[in-house]
């Protein structure tokens, strides 16, 4: 196989897994739709379309079409758009202790060749790590992550989010998520740096940016059955970069925002 299909082969596998960094509420929908934690496994599948910035930063979007697949065995392996991929490793008392797996989509060079040429492109990769839910009564959920980049961007971030799940009548799960990422220099610096090399080609000032608070936001999803074994999933996600972020020239050109917004919608057939 060549590097480019090596190439091809990653980007899809990353991202047929990438929409909870962008909608973590959507998990917490799911899990209110009643899905039965003490099966063994749970095998679901369909496909969605999505819409993500160019990369961090950019005022541009690109659209997606994705196959969707969700599988979970018991209560404690999961896999999908929705959740990542992981595993519970401590279950009790409200208290979820585990690991997960996420994408990063990276930075294509032929995206920033459209807005900045002469910036680097930055290799998709995943992003390994921890998670820690607990669950406050019946409806609220407070989660946090923390994960580093195998490659790619090398960084670490960590995400914290508070969700509200609550069922409105008997055929339509709503959830609601105000979330913060925290990211360290390195991440920073390799979306948000530009350094002189680039100043030549991209005219943007060298500038680089130190860890802290990259970014604040607001997920809602909703999960609705449609038949008894298709469901239909959407959501819409908002993000505005603060700190480093913003200050970037990246962001602050004339091709760059600070408001980041995702939106998701697809279609699932269960098969058990």
């Amino acid at each position: 196989m060549t590097n480019t299909n090596h190439a091809n082969t990653l980007s899809r596998f990353l991202l047929t897994v990438a929409a909870l960094c962008m909608s973590p509420g959507l998990a917490r929908a799911e899990a209110a739709n009643g899905k039965d934690a003490s099966a063994n496994l749970r095998f679901e599948a369909g496909a969605a379309m999505l819409a993500v910035p160019l990369y961090p930063g950019a005022d541009a979007m690109r659209t997606l079409a994705l196959p969707d697949i969700s599988i979970t065995v018991g209560d404690r392996v999961f896999a999908s758009l929705a959740t990542g991929i992981g595993a519970a490793l401590i279950d009790r008392r409200g208290l979820t202790l585990g690991v997960v797996a996420r994408p990063d989509f990276g930075r294509r060079q032929r995206d920033v060749d459209r807005t900045y040429p002469g910036l680097p492109a930055i290799a998709a990769t995943a992003e390994l790590g921890w998670f820690a839910a607990v669950r406050i009564g019946s409806v609220l959920t407070w989660r946090g992550e923390v994960r580093r980049a195998v490659s790619g961007h090398g960084g670490t971030v960590a995400d914290l989010s508070l969700t509200f799940a609550h069922p409105l009548g008997k055929r339509l799960i709503l959830a609601v998520t105000p979330e913060v990422r925290i990211a360290d220099a390195r991440f920073m610096r390799a979306y948000f740096g530009t350094d002189r090399a680039a100043f030549a080609e991209t005219g943007l000032q060298a500038y680089r940016p130190n860890g802290g608070l990259e970014r604040v936001g607001l997920g809602i999803s909703a999960v609705r059955p449609l038949a008894k074994r298709l469901v239909l999933t959407a959501s819409l996600q908002y993000d505005r970069l603060v700190g480093g972020a913003a200050r970037s020239p990246i962001v602050r050109g004339p091709h760059g925002s600070p408001d980041q917004a995702v939106g998701l919608i697809g279609l699932r057939y269960r098969f058990r």
